[in-house]
């Protein structure tokens, strides 16, 4: 990863609800990134873009159910190659930063009195366990 990219993924991680932040900078999503462009054989600049997307998935720029298609479009691979990308990826980094910020919501006693505001947002955002989280 860039240095520059590197700064500013750090500097919007700051932004991010504490709990959210210590499951992505916890996570190795970075080094796992990495490992998988290269299993898929990626130029060091195509696994740079690769985790400038990841990382705009982390901070909440882009969604995951558009990985695929934006690793399609900036790496100019074929669409299967990015869809197995964007698999492995939700494997190995999405889903164990998921689990561990439900785990630090549920252990956090902040937590445990939830408002009502909460709730309907929890419920309408399909089980996103981030609404509980401070702003």
């Amino acid at each position: 990863m860039t240095e520059k990219l590197a700064q500013t993924i750090k500097e919007d991680l700051v932004k991010l609800p504490l709990e959210v932040g210590k499951a992505i900078t916890s996570s190795g999503w970075e080094e796992i990134t990495e490992m998988v462009g290269r299993k898929y054989s990626l130029s060091d600049d195509d696994i740079n873009i690769l985790q400038l997307e990841v990382g705009l998935v982390l901070l909440g720029y882009n969604k995951i159910n558009m990985l695929s298609i934006n690793i399609h479009s900036s790496i100019l691979i074929d669409e299967e190659t990015a869809m197995n990308i964007s698999k492995e990826l939700d494997e190995r980094v999405f889903t164990p930063i998921e689990q561990s910020m439900q785990s630090l919501i549920k252990i956090n006693p902040h937590y445990k009195n939830v408002n009502w505001n909460q709730t309907i947002n929890f419920i309408i955002s399909g089980g996103d366990y981030s609404v509980f989280l401070d702003k």
